[in-house]
C-alpha cells in the first residue's frame, strides 16, 4: 500500500512558492485544490510534484494497484514586506499625522520600540525596532 505525506501545514510568504513532492512510482497520481475550503478542484493527474503559490488545501491522492492513500496539507500566503511612512509630521494637518506599519498584524508578538528626540516645541522620532530584525530610520 502507498503511503503519502505532504507535511505539515505552513505559513509562507506571499511572494514564496511550496513544492509539493511525493516520493515513490504510483499507478495514478491526482492532485486537488480547494481555495475556499469548499469547492475541490482536479488541477493535476500526471506530475509527483505540484509548485502551490496560493492559499488553500491541496490534496494529493495516489494509487497502486487496488490500493490507495491521500494526504492534504493547507498552505497559507500572507504579505510578509512590512512597510512605514517615511514621513511623520503629527502636526493635527490630516497630511502624514499617522504612523502606520502595513502588514504588522501577520507577526505575533511584535512590539516597537520609540526612541524620541525632544527639540523646541516638537518631538522626532530617530528609529523604530521591531522584534523580528527591521530597523527603520
Amino acid at each position: 500500500m502507498p503511503h503519502l505525506s505532504l507535511g505539515n501545514d505552513e505559513t509562507l510568504c506571499d511572494y514564496e512558492t511550496k513544492v509539493l513532492a511525493l516520493n515513490g512510482t504510483f499507478d495514478h497520481v491526482s492532485w486537488y485544490y480547494s481555495g475556499d475550503y469548499s469547492n475541490i478542484v482536479l488541477i493535476d493527474t500526471i506530475h509527483n510534484q505540484f509548485i502551490a503559490d496560493t492559499s488553500g488545501i491541496y490534496i494529493a491522492v495516489v494509487t497502486n494497484g487496488f490500493c490507495s492513500d491521500s494526504s492534504m496539507v493547507v498552505l497559507s500566503f500572507i504579505p510578509c514586506e512590512i512597510t512605514a511612512p517615511n514621513v511623520f509630521t503629527p502636526n493635527g494637518d490630516g497630511v502624514n499625522d499617522l504612523f502606520q506599519f502595513t502588514n504588522l498584524e501577520y507577526y505575533s508578538g511584535r512590539r516597537t520600540w520609540w526612541y524620541i528626540i525632544v527639540g523646541e516645541e516638537k518631538s522626532m522620532i530617530i528609529a523604530i525596532i521591531i522584534t523580528i530584525g527591521m530597523v527603520i530610520i
